[in-house]
C-alpha cells in the first residue's frame, strides 16, 4: 500500500513537471501538429496544380472504365435482355457508374470546397494552435489541479505510511517475548493478553 502510494506521488509529480516544463521533443510534435494542420487548410483553399491533374485524370480513367462497361452492357442487348440482371456486365456498369460518381465528387470538392469542409480543417488548426499554446503556457488551472493531485497524493503517502507505522507493536522496555496467545491473521479483542514480554536482564 505505501508502495502504491509514493508510485501515485511520483506519477502525479511527473505531471506536474510536464505542465511546467515540456519536453522538447513534446513541443516540436506540436508544432508539427499545427504546420500539418495549417497545410491541410491552404491545401484546400487553393489546391494545387498537380493536385488538381491528379483528381481530374482519375475522373478520366472512370470515365473511360464507365463507357467500356456501358459499350460492354449494350452489345449483350442492355435493359432489352431478359437475363441482363445475372449477367456480370451488369454488375461491371454499376460498379464503374458508382467509380466515376466518386472520382467526380472527389475532383469537385478540390475545385470548390464545401463550407463544412473548410470549417472542419479550420477547426482542427485551431485546435493544433490550443494544443501547442497549453504546452508551451499551462493555465493556471490546470497547474492548481496538477499541484493539487500532488499534495493528495503526498497526504495518501503520508497516511499509508502513518498506518503501516501504527501497525506495528512496540513493547515498552527491552526484553524477550514470552509466549503468544493468537493466531497470525486473527483478530484480538479489545483489553485482552496476546503476548507476554519479559526484561530478561
Amino acid at each position: 500500500q505505501l508502495a502504491q502510494a509514493q508510485a501515485n506521488v511520483t506519477a502525479a509529480q511527473a505531471k506536474l513537471d510536464q505542465l511546467q516544463n515540456p519536453s522538447p521533443a513534446d513541443v516540436a510534435a506540436a508544432q508539427a501538429q499545427v504546420a500539418s494542420a495549417e497545410a491541410a487548410l491552404a491545401a484546400l483553399k487553393t489546391p494545387s496544380q498537380n493536385d488538381l491533374l491528379m483528381a481530374k485524370s482519375d475522373v478520366d480513367k472512370a470515365k473511360a472504365a464507365l463507357d467500356r462497361a456501358q459499350a460492354d452492357y449494350d452489345r449483350i442487348g442492355g435493359a432489352t435482355n431478359p437475363m441482363i440482371g445475372a449477367l456480370p456486365q451488369s454488375v461491371n456498369l454499376q460498379q464503374a457508374s458508382l467509380d466515376y460518381q466518386k472520382a467526380l465528387a472527389a475532383y469537385n470538392a478540390k475545385l470548390n470546397p464545401t463550407d463544412s469542409q473548410l470549417k472542419q480543417a479550420q477547426a482542427t488548426v485551431e485546435q493544433a494552435q490550443a494544443q501547442l499554446a497549453k504546452l508551451q503556457i499551462p493555465s493556471p488551472n490546470d497547474l492548481k489541479a496538477a499541484q493539487a493531485s500532488v499534495d493528495q497524493a503526498g497526504a495518501a503517502r503520508d497516511l499509508a505510511k502513518a498506518n503501516l507505522d501504527n501497525a506495528v507493536i512496540r513493547a515498552p522496555f527491552d526484553g524477550m517475548v514470552t509466549h503468544v496467545d493468537f493466531d497470525l491473521g486473527s483478530f484480538a479483542p479489545a483489553g485482552r493478553t496476546i503476548l507476554g514480554v519479559a526484561d530478561i536482564s
